[in-house]
């Protein structure tokens, strides 16, 4: 008897297996017809400049001889990649970015570490922590570059003057720590949020 209520439970199960519904060509056209307008219009901001971007890339144009332009293939790029500066700057670029990225992880997960707890007043903490990610990027630099890294009446040199530090201008002398802080400072909140 349970053999036969076994097969009969298994042969239940197969009936009832839902199969995939096969949509006509219509049916598929008349579903996505409505997301036309929208596709089109984002590949006419952001392929079709991409387009031009790599074009005007393989020319050798100055904007002051307008006759001048002539198709230059890919000396622009070979011509790049031989630049030490250019190879600078992307090496400065890589250590902001994974400098950046890295420490606004491990701060980010020490704050999540202390704020899963309950106690009193943390949703006014965490509301407190997350507004440097609520502001852009404009604002935050001016924020940091005019009350914290000011030579003159700057935050740090302020909270270091008694340690004897002179008055030191960060965005000149340390440009690149000065923007990871800035950016460390404001993507910490997100990290965060993630974590938490």
């Amino acid at each position: 008897m349970t053999t036969t209520a076994t097969r009969s439970a298994q042969a239940d199960s197969e009936e009832f297996v839902p199969r995939p519904r096969t949509i006509s060509k219509a049916e598929g056209w008349r579903r996505r017809g409505p997301l036309l307008p929208a596709m089109v219009f984002a590949i006419l901001v952001t392929q079709v400049p991409f387009l031009f971007t790599l074009y005007y890339s393989t020319q050798s144009w100055n904007l002051v001889r307008p006759g001048s332009q002539k198709f230059n293939w890919l000396n622009n790029y070979v011509a790049v990649f031989q630049d030490s500066q250019f190879r600078e700057v992307a090496l400065n670029t890589v250590i902001m970015i994974v400098g950046t990225v890295i420490i606004s992880v491990v701060l980010g997960l020490f704050l999540a570490l202390l704020l899963d707890r309950k106690f009193i007043g943390r949703s006014l903490i965490r509301t407190l922590l997350i507004t440097p990610f609520l502001i852009t990027p404009v604002a935050g630099a001016l924020i940091w570059k005019t009350t914290m890294f000011d030579p003159v009446f700057g935050l740090i040199n302020f909270a270091l003057s008694p340690f004897g530090v002179d008055q030191i201008d960060w965005v000149s002398r340390y440009p690149l720590p000065a923007v990871m802080a800035n950016l460390i400072w404001q993507w910490t909140p997100f990290m965060m949020l993630l974590i938490l």
